[in-house]
């Protein structure tokens, strides 16, 4: 690791605790939750475009790629995400916290160490000012593992979209398009995109090996989205509104022993694996 690269990093750190300092400023002073995602794909965005264009001199096509991919993908999450919340009026995972200063703010903190953690990848990327290793199959794999994420996230989330719009939906579970293959096919886009950013550092990883160190991103999204609050806050307890004893429970129990949780999988093939499989 260069000179720069820690001070770089720390700059980050610092922006990423400014940016969600005052977003919950924001937030708590006015009780206003919808922009709470919006916070943090923000600052993803910031911290992308900042550390690129930090030293114009070493700008590379790898570097452009990889950190045209995060804004993008951010910018339409964000989008997609504050759309859903103002259409919904709020924020249901703050309904206990909206007016608690401290718990509230427990939220910021988390989406502090997610975007600065996350990001750590294309933060070490775009700060390394040599070597430029000629490009290779292996970006162009990983700008793929991402672009098919970025794909997969965006038609679950519109085909997701769709269906709960119609009102003769409300109490189905979603298994249309996407859905049909995986419980989470959302999620499963989100941990793709992280790995292909990996990924397409490993030209300078190979060469600067404290890059590796960076595999913290995929390995924490991972674990945010498989242990923390992606799918155990879907499911399980929380998934209580479709125990109605009627129809909708039979349903949900059908959908959840066919479809994989998050890879996609054909439910015929899935349905009679062993459970530890």
């Amino acid at each position: 690791m260069s000179s720069w690269q820690p001070l770089a990093f720390g700059i980050c750190a610092g922006a990423t605790v400014v940016t969600q300092v005052a977003f919950f400023i924001v937030a708590f002073t006015l009780k206003f939750d919808k922009v709470t995602d919006l916070a943090g794909c923000a600052n993803f965005i910031l911290l992308a475009l900042l550390t690129l264009l930090a030293e114009p001199e070493y700008i590379t096509v790898r570097k452009i790629v990889l950190t045209a991919l995060v804004c993008v993908s951010r910018l339409e999450l964000g989008s997609y995400l504050l759309y859903r919340v103002l259409k919904r009026g709020h924020d249901a995972r703050f309904d206990e916290y909206r007016a608690r200063c401290l718990a509230f703010f427990c939220f910021w903190v988390y989406q502090m160490v997610w975007v600065f953690a996350v990001s750590a990848p294309l933060i070490f990327i775009n700060t390394t000012r040599s070597p430029d290793p000629a490009l290779s199959w292996v970006d162009w794999l990983g700008w793929s593992l991402f672009c098919v994420g970025l794909v997969i996230q965006v038609s679950a989330d519109i085909s997701k979209q769709r269906f709960r719009s119609d009102g003769a939906n409300a109490m189905r579970v979603c298994d249309v398009g996407l859905w049909y293959f995986s419980r989470h096919p959302n999620f499963f886009g989100e941990i793709l995109m992280w790995w292909g950013v990996f990924v397409g550092g490993l030209p300078i990883f190979i060469h600067m090996p404290s890059g590796f160190a960076t595999i913290v991103s995929p390995l924490f999204t991972m674990w945010v989205l498989l242990c923390l609050s992606g799918i155990p806050t879907a499911e399980g307890s929380n998934a209580k509104r479709w125990y109605d004893g009627g129809e909708s429970q039979m349903q949900y129990q059908a959908y959840f022993a066919s479809t994989p949780p998050l890879i996609l999988f054909p439910p015929a093939c899935y349905r009679p694996l062993p459970l530890v499989m």
